[in-house]
Order: C-alpha cells, then sequence, then structure tokens
C-alpha cells in the first residue's frame, strides 16, 4: 500500500446495515435497478458472489487523511477526528489525491487539510437531508439535490476538501457525490 500523504481520501467499508444500504445504493447508482436485483438474487441464491477489488460498489464510506495517523470524517454524529487505527488495513483503500490530480502540491494539500480542519471546527452536523435526496435520485428519474448549510455527509467532505486542492467533481454536485464516485476518479486518474 503507498504511504498516505496528508490530503488523501480514505475509501472505506462497514460491515453495519447502515453501510450494506449503502453499497447497495452504489450498485444501483453505478449499475442501474436490473443488474443490482439479478446481483442479490443470485448472491442469495446461489451463495456468495466473490467481491471484485475494482467494484465500485466495495466501500461505503470517505474519510479524508490529515496527517499524523488522523482523519476526519462525516459520521451520524457529525464531523469527527479519529485515529486511522480504527480502520484495520483490509478496511479502507486509499484515494491519493495525487492520482486524481498528479500536479497537486504541498500547497494545494495543506489548503486541503485548513478546510478539513475548518469544517471540524465549524462542527458541521451529518447531512440526512442530502441523504434522503440521493434517495430520491435512486428511486426515481428526478434529480433533486438538497443540502442543509453546516451539513454534510462524508462524500460530500471528501469533494468539497478535494475542491480545496483544485479537483472539481465533473458529474454531480459535492452534496449528492457517491464514495465510489471519488473512488472512480482516483482509479481513472482523471480530474
Amino acid at each position: 500500500m503507498t504511504e498516505l500523504q496528508p490530503g488523501d481520501l480514505l475509501w472505506t467499508r462497514s460491515a453495519g446495515v447502515v453501510g450494506a444500504l449503502i453499497r447497495f445504493g452504489e450498485r444501483i447508482h453505478h449499475h442501474g435497478w436490473r443488474s443490482t436485483i439479478a446481483r442479490a438474487v443470485s448472491t442469495v441464491v446461489h451463495a456468495r458472489i466473490p467481491e471484485d477489488p475494482m467494484d465500485l460498489s466495495w466501500g461505503n464510506h470517505i474519510a479524508v487523511y490529515v496527517g499524523d495517523n488522523q482523519v476526519i470524517e462525516a459520521l451520524a454524529d457529525g464531523l469527527t477526528l479519529d485515529s486511522l487505527d480504527h480502520y484495520g488495513p483490509d478496511k479502507y483503500r486509499p484515494l491519493p489525491l495525487a492520482a486524481v490530480r498528479a500536479d497537486a502540491t504541498d500547497v494545494d494539500r495543506a489548503r486541503l487539510v485548513a478546510f478539513a480542519r475548518r469544517e471540524l471546527a465549524d462542527k458541521d452536523r451529518y447531512g440526512w437531508l442530502a441523504i434522503a435526496s440521493i434517495v430520491v435520485q435512486l428511486l426515481t428519474p428526478l434529480r433533486l439535490d438538497v443540502s442543509v448549510d453546516g451539513t454534510m455527509i462524508c462524500s460530500a467532505f471528501g469533494a468539497r476538501c478535494w475542491e480545496h486542492a483544485g479537483v472539481i467533481i465533473p458529474t454531480r454536485s459535492p452534496y449528492t457525490t457517491f464514495p465510489s464516485d471519488l473512488a472512480l476518479l482516483a482509479l481513472k486518474g482523471a480530474a
């Protein structure tokens, strides 16, 4: 695994019900309803389908590495500062800023980390309304994009942090960005 640098995002996964629901939504987002339902039925009928390491529904959470073995992440209680140690090495995949923006400088990284720390100090709450608007987008053809100032979901936090390093997410509003959208940018090496 590459050495983490401040400003890198961590694409993580959890074993809980909420994580599973987010990964289900990720599958719908990238593969559509038909493929997602077929995979779910096949999994139930034929036993577990092995996970593709490049599957964009692998992860369900984004955290921002800020250095000193610490991450800032948006959890149900809002933005928190946590130790990287609570993620085992098999529970996250680095999304290096350099994979998305090869010319990212130390100044860009410092700007990104300063933004993350400022948002943490502002005590942003979790963006439950943004989650609801994403659910509406998944279930209907509506492109509803609703957020409340002072709230963020994990992927919006990651997208906004990357914006402060000059990376613009080309396909969506940061507030309805999926964790996998950020992973896809890193995997493609495009910004």
